[in-house]
Protein backbone atom coordinates (compact mmCIF):
# COMPACT_ATOMS: atom_id res chain seq x y z
CA UNK A 1 0.00 0.00 0.00
CA UNK A 2 1.23 3.47 -0.78
CA UNK A 3 0.50 6.76 0.92
CA UNK A 4 0.16 9.75 -1.32
CA UNK A 5 1.69 12.96 -0.12
CA UNK A 6 -0.29 15.08 2.29
CA UNK A 7 -3.00 16.81 0.27
CA UNK A 8 -5.45 19.68 0.74
CA UNK A 9 -8.99 20.34 -0.38
CA UNK A 10 -11.05 23.52 -0.01
CA UNK A 11 -14.42 22.86 1.65
CA UNK A 12 -16.84 25.71 2.22
CA UNK A 13 -13.96 28.21 2.17
CA UNK A 14 -11.54 26.30 4.42
CA UNK A 15 -8.51 24.25 3.38
CA UNK A 16 -8.59 20.79 4.93
CA UNK A 17 -5.53 18.52 5.02
CA UNK A 18 -5.75 14.77 4.47
CA UNK A 19 -3.66 11.71 3.63
CA UNK A 20 -4.69 8.90 1.26
CA UNK A 21 -3.47 5.30 1.33
CA UNK A 22 -4.13 3.30 -1.81
CA UNK A 23 -3.79 -0.50 -1.91
CA UNK A 24 -0.93 -1.81 -4.05
CA UNK A 25 -2.07 -2.96 -7.47
CA UNK A 26 -0.88 -6.54 -6.85
CA UNK A 27 -3.18 -7.05 -3.84
CA UNK A 28 -6.74 -8.27 -4.23
CA UNK A 29 -8.81 -5.60 -2.58
CA UNK A 30 -12.28 -4.29 -2.20
CA UNK A 31 -11.04 -1.15 -3.95
CA UNK A 32 -14.47 0.46 -4.19
CA UNK A 33 -14.59 0.64 -0.39
CA UNK A 34 -13.26 3.72 1.34
CA UNK A 35 -12.52 4.09 5.05
CA UNK A 36 -12.31 7.65 6.38
CA UNK A 37 -10.50 8.11 9.71
CA UNK A 38 -11.34 10.98 12.10
CA UNK A 39 -8.93 11.81 14.95
CA UNK A 40 -9.55 13.18 18.45
CA UNK A 41 -9.07 16.60 20.07
CA UNK A 42 -5.57 18.05 19.58
CA UNK A 43 -4.73 15.26 17.13
CA UNK A 44 -4.35 14.97 13.39
CA UNK A 45 -4.79 12.32 10.73
CA UNK A 46 -1.11 11.42 11.25
CA UNK A 47 -2.03 9.40 14.36
CA UNK A 48 -3.59 6.79 12.07
CA UNK A 49 -0.44 6.06 10.03
CA UNK A 50 0.03 2.47 11.23
CA UNK A 51 -3.68 1.63 11.18
CA UNK A 52 -4.10 3.14 7.71
CA UNK A 53 -1.23 1.06 6.32
CA UNK A 54 -2.86 -2.12 7.65
CA UNK A 55 -6.33 -1.22 6.40
CA UNK A 56 -4.97 -0.25 2.99
CA UNK A 57 -4.15 -3.88 2.31
CA UNK A 58 -7.86 -4.27 1.52
CA UNK A 59 -9.45 -0.83 1.08
CA UNK A 60 -8.68 2.79 0.26
CA UNK A 61 -8.06 4.83 3.40
CA UNK A 62 -8.20 8.57 4.04
CA UNK A 63 -7.16 10.22 7.31
CA UNK A 64 -8.67 13.70 7.54
CA UNK A 65 -7.24 16.55 9.60
CA UNK A 66 -10.36 17.97 11.25
CA UNK A 67 -11.12 21.69 11.40
CA UNK A 68 -8.31 23.62 13.12
CA UNK A 69 -6.15 20.51 13.58
CA UNK A 70 -3.09 19.20 11.78
CA UNK A 71 -2.69 21.06 8.48
CA UNK A 72 -6.34 22.11 8.27
CA UNK A 73 -7.25 25.75 8.63
CA UNK A 74 -10.00 27.25 10.76
CA UNK A 75 -8.67 27.21 14.33
CA UNK A 76 -9.73 30.85 14.75
CA UNK A 77 -13.21 30.29 13.27
CA UNK A 78 -15.00 29.29 16.47
CA UNK A 79 -18.49 29.29 14.91
CA UNK A 80 -17.34 26.55 12.50
CA UNK A 81 -16.69 24.17 15.41
CA UNK A 82 -20.41 23.55 15.95
CA UNK A 83 -21.50 19.99 15.23
CA UNK A 84 -23.79 21.07 12.39
CA UNK A 85 -20.99 23.02 10.66
CA UNK A 86 -18.51 20.15 10.97
CA UNK A 87 -21.06 17.59 9.77
CA UNK A 88 -21.71 19.82 6.72
CA UNK A 89 -17.97 19.96 5.99
CA UNK A 90 -17.62 16.20 6.41
CA UNK A 91 -20.54 15.56 4.04
CA UNK A 92 -18.92 17.72 1.37
CA UNK A 93 -15.59 15.95 1.90
CA UNK A 94 -17.14 12.48 1.62
CA UNK A 95 -19.12 13.38 -1.49
CA UNK A 96 -15.96 14.69 -3.19
CA UNK A 97 -13.82 11.70 -2.20
CA UNK A 98 -16.15 8.85 -3.14
CA UNK A 99 -19.10 8.04 -5.37
CA UNK A 100 -20.82 5.77 -2.87
CA UNK A 101 -21.18 5.09 0.84
CA UNK A 102 -18.02 5.05 2.99
CA UNK A 103 -16.95 3.43 6.23
CA UNK A 104 -16.42 6.15 8.81
CA UNK A 105 -14.17 5.55 11.82
CA UNK A 106 -13.79 8.11 14.58
CA UNK A 107 -11.76 8.29 17.76
CA UNK A 108 -12.91 10.46 20.71
CA UNK A 109 -13.91 13.84 19.24
CA UNK A 110 -13.78 12.20 15.80
CA UNK A 111 -16.17 9.50 17.07
CA UNK A 112 -18.59 12.19 18.24
CA UNK A 113 -18.47 13.79 14.80
CA UNK A 114 -18.89 10.41 13.08
CA UNK A 115 -21.89 9.57 15.28
CA UNK A 116 -23.53 12.91 14.55
CA UNK A 117 -22.85 12.44 10.83
CA UNK A 118 -24.35 8.92 10.90
CA UNK A 119 -27.52 10.14 12.60
CA UNK A 120 -28.00 12.80 9.91
CA UNK A 121 -26.74 10.99 6.77
CA UNK A 122 -26.99 7.21 7.25
CA UNK A 123 -27.40 6.74 3.48
CA UNK A 124 -23.82 7.96 2.96
CA UNK A 125 -22.34 5.25 5.20
CA UNK A 126 -21.47 1.61 4.53
CA UNK A 127 -20.22 1.25 8.10
CA UNK A 128 -19.48 3.13 11.30
CA UNK A 129 -16.66 2.42 13.78
CA UNK A 130 -16.54 4.42 17.02
CA UNK A 131 -13.74 4.41 19.58
CA UNK A 132 -14.06 6.30 22.89
CA UNK A 133 -16.84 8.62 21.75
CA UNK A 134 -20.35 9.76 22.59
CA UNK A 135 -22.86 12.35 21.39
CA UNK A 136 -21.21 14.81 23.77
CA UNK A 137 -22.64 17.06 26.43
CA UNK A 138 -26.36 17.77 26.03
CA UNK A 139 -26.68 20.70 28.43
CA UNK A 140 -25.73 23.85 26.48
CA UNK A 141 -24.16 25.58 29.50
CA UNK A 142 -22.02 22.54 30.29
CA UNK A 143 -21.10 22.22 26.61
CA UNK A 144 -19.98 25.87 26.44
CA UNK A 145 -17.96 25.44 29.63
CA UNK A 146 -16.27 22.35 28.19
CA UNK A 147 -15.57 24.10 24.89
CA UNK A 148 -13.99 27.00 26.74
CA UNK A 149 -11.90 24.62 28.85
CA UNK A 150 -10.79 22.70 25.74
CA UNK A 151 -9.79 25.98 24.08
CA UNK A 152 -7.82 27.01 27.17
CA UNK A 153 -6.09 23.60 27.24
CA UNK A 154 -5.18 23.91 23.57
CA UNK A 155 -3.77 27.40 24.15
CA UNK A 156 -1.66 26.17 27.08
CA UNK A 157 -0.30 23.23 25.11
CA UNK A 158 0.58 25.51 22.22
CA UNK A 159 2.25 28.03 24.56
CA UNK A 160 4.27 25.30 26.27
CA UNK A 161 5.34 23.89 22.91
CA UNK A 162 6.48 27.32 21.75
CA UNK A 163 8.50 27.86 24.94
CA UNK A 164 10.38 24.61 24.45
CA UNK A 165 10.70 25.11 20.70
CA UNK A 166 12.23 28.55 21.20
CA UNK A 167 14.56 27.15 23.85
CA UNK A 168 15.66 24.44 21.43
CA UNK A 169 14.58 21.61 23.72
CA UNK A 170 11.64 20.24 21.71
CA UNK A 171 12.98 17.15 20.00
CA UNK A 172 11.45 14.57 17.62
CA UNK A 173 11.15 11.96 20.36
CA UNK A 174 9.00 14.38 22.39
CA UNK A 175 10.90 13.60 25.58
CA UNK A 176 10.31 17.08 26.92
CA UNK A 177 10.36 18.22 30.52
CA UNK A 178 7.11 20.01 31.25
CA UNK A 179 7.03 21.93 34.54
CA UNK A 180 4.74 20.50 37.20
CA UNK A 181 2.75 23.74 37.32
CA UNK A 182 1.22 22.80 33.96
CA UNK A 183 0.50 19.10 34.47
CA UNK A 184 0.75 18.37 38.22
CA UNK A 185 -1.00 14.99 38.12
CA UNK A 186 0.73 13.47 35.11
CA UNK A 187 4.10 11.77 35.28
CA UNK A 188 5.63 12.07 31.81
CA UNK A 189 8.37 9.98 30.25
CA UNK A 190 9.42 7.82 33.19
Amino acid sequence: MTCKQHQHIKIRGINYGYRVWEPDANFETESEKLVILLHGFMGSGAIFEQLARELARNVRVIALDLLGHGSSEGAEMHYRFSTNEQVADLRTFIERMNDGPVILMGYSMGARLALSFASKYPQLLAGLILESGSFGIEDSTEAQTRQSLDGHTADEIQAISMIFWRAGTLCPSFKVFIPKIYLPNIALFK
